[in-house]
């Protein structure tokens, strides 16, 4: 049996075979004849020890407790003969034409200003350092502070190099004498230059106690209010979930638009069987719902976890994930297959003179009786008669067109026109009827023009318009009525307050809004609509 020793190398207590010891004393006394010639030579051979100790624990296992004189003989034969480094210019020449090893991550302590991770992914990657800093600085504009939580967790995750060996194998170098002085050359020559600029060296060290300070800082803060910020959680994910399910569900069928109460809803599969089919129309409100629905479901699972200090489940969370996302695409395919039906456009005019008045005078104000306009409106659902109201009289019917830009009434559409009067060089006043519609196809779009209807009277001079123009349809193909009325220049033309909802949004005349046209008399110009005098 042969006779062991105990040695201690980089703290680290090691069994080793009597002759595997004389090999190992007789290596590391050239190592320290040679290096210590040198002022950090004392330095060098500390890290060629701790290389050895590491070296020493890889071979180490719960069947094998002691080293033998092949491991010594393979370990020295990694690190290299004290013989191979002596020839200066023979060592630059083998270490130029020396393979790179594989890289392995590390925080570099020697270059960094907070925690060293982008100098250390620098080294891993093989990018500039400068780019890794300005990667996380762009990182910071994103909402949820995506760079300083990444930033982080690398912080934690990734070890930093501190011996000589861990800061070769971040650079990819062999651990080997040559390397090891080379190394520690480098570094001390670092020392001396940073004693020479010791202001700039005390000022990275207070970024980086800054930055240990604001980690911890925010690590005791965000303990101590994390059962407030959960409630907070819990409390805006009820609210808003409320608010979600309340405009999904709380309006009926027959009324689209809701206004008469505190809140404004729209029923959302209600609106879409407009646009398409009932079975696409739910399955797109049900994506929609989803979509909403989930991250308020997971606030209110963070603030329950965060509250109560539980622990999440991950199959939940993928689960949520999974769904969340199947919900967007489904949405995103339902969204393509609805807008396809609306790629083409058709465009239709028809026009009309209106006869030519004796004083050149034309009025223009609101049919108010139609008889394809139901004056009987509802508060809410319409199953509730106590909830109508019947329009008595202009003004009424004023304010309620106003309210009302879209209607559904008996599954037909009803939308308000656009009016414009524009001066013209023409002998005869003259209305002229634009229609638009959309469809799939050209001929589609054209079938679409077909379902407008519009009522309007012309009586002398006289011209009434109706608040709607009706799809008679039950899907709405972007159809759309824009009436142009146009004025021979030196007529006159008096626009009822009662068109003054119909009227269109631009400012028409260059001087005044649609605001101003109702209610007043106008003359024709060349310049545009102007007030007459008389």
């Amino acid at each position: 049996m042969k006779k062991t020793v105990t040695i201690s190398l980089n703290s680290f207590i090691f069994n080793i075979d009597e002759d595997a010891y004389q090999v190992l004393s007789l290596y590391l006394d050239k190592l320290t004849q040679h290096f210590s010639k040198t002022e950090e030579g004392n330095e060098i051979i500390k890290d060629i020890e701790a290389r050895i100790a590491e070296l020493f624990g890889e071979k180490l296992s719960p069947n094998k407790q002691v080293i033998n004189i092949d491991d010594v003989n393979e370990i020295i034969s990694v690190l290299g003969y004290v013989d191979d480094i002596i020839d200066s210019d023979e060592t630059s020449k083998s270490s130029n034409e020396e393979k790179k090893f594989k890289k392995k991550l590390y925080r570099d302590p020697d270059s960094r200003v907070i925690g060293g991770v982008c100098s250390g992914l620098a080294h891993y990657t093989g990018l500039s350092i400068i780019l890794w800093r300005i990667i996380f600085l762009l990182f910071l504009i994103i909402p949820g502070n995506v760079g300083i939580v990444a930033y982080i967790i690398l912080w934690i995750a990734v070890p930093s190099a501190k011996t000589t060996a861990q800061k070769l194998k971040m650079k990819g170098e062999k651990v080997n004498l040559e390397n090891i002085e080379k190394t520690v050359k480098e570094e001390y020559e670092d020392i001396k230059e940073n004693l020479r600029n010791l202001d700039s060296k005390r000022f990275s060290d207070v970024i980086q106690r800054v930055g240990h300070a604001m980690l911890s800082a925010f690590t005791i803060i965000f303990k101590a209010l994390t059962p407030f910020i959960g409630a907070i959680f819990i409390f805006v994910g009820i609210i808003c979930l409320i608010f979600l399910l309340i405009g999904f569900l709380s309006v009926g069928t027959d009324n689209i638009f809701y206004s008469e109460g505190f809140f404004s809803f729209i029923w959302l599969p209600s609106l879409l069987v407009f646009v398409t089919n009932y079975h696409i129309a739910w399955m797109l409100s049900i994506s929609i719902l989803i979509i909403f629905l989930i991250p308020l479901i997971g606030l209110m699972y963070t603030g329950i976890i965060l509250l109560f200090k539980l622990k999440g489940n991950r199959y939940l969370n993928g689960s949520l994930v999974v769904i969340w996302i199947l919900s967007i695409i489904t949405s995103v395919f339902l969204i393509i297959n609805i807008s396809t039906g609306y790629k083409s456009v058709a465009f239709n005019s028809v026009s009309e003179n209106i006869p030519v008045s004796s004083e050149f005078i034309y009025n223009f104000s609101l049919l108010d009786d139609d008889p394809s306009f139901d004056k009987t409106y509802m508060f809410g659902k319409h199953e509730n008669k106590k909830n109508t109201h019947k329009i008595k009289n202009i003004n009424e019917l004023h304010v309620f067109i106003e309210s009302r830009f879209f209607q559904i009434e008996k599954n037909k559409i009803k939308i308000r026109p656009s009016i414009e009067f524009s001066p013209a060089n023409s002998e005869n006043p003259e209305i002229e009827f634009r229609y638009y519609a959309r469809g799939r196809t050209k001929y589609d779009a054209r079938e679409n023009i077909e379902f407008i209807s519009y009522n309007y009277k012309i009586t002398d001079s006289v011209v009434n318009f109706s608040p709607f123009y009706h799809i008679n349809s039950q899907r709405w193909n972007a159809q759309n009525l824009r009436i142009i009325v146009k004025i021979p220049y030196g007529s006159k033309i008096f626009i009822d307050k009662s068109l003054a909802n119909l009227l269109d949004d631009e400012d028409i005349t260059g001087k005044y809004y649609k605001g101003e046209l109702a209610g007043k008399k106008w003359i024709s110009t060349r310049e545009g609509l102007l007030i007459a005098n008389d």
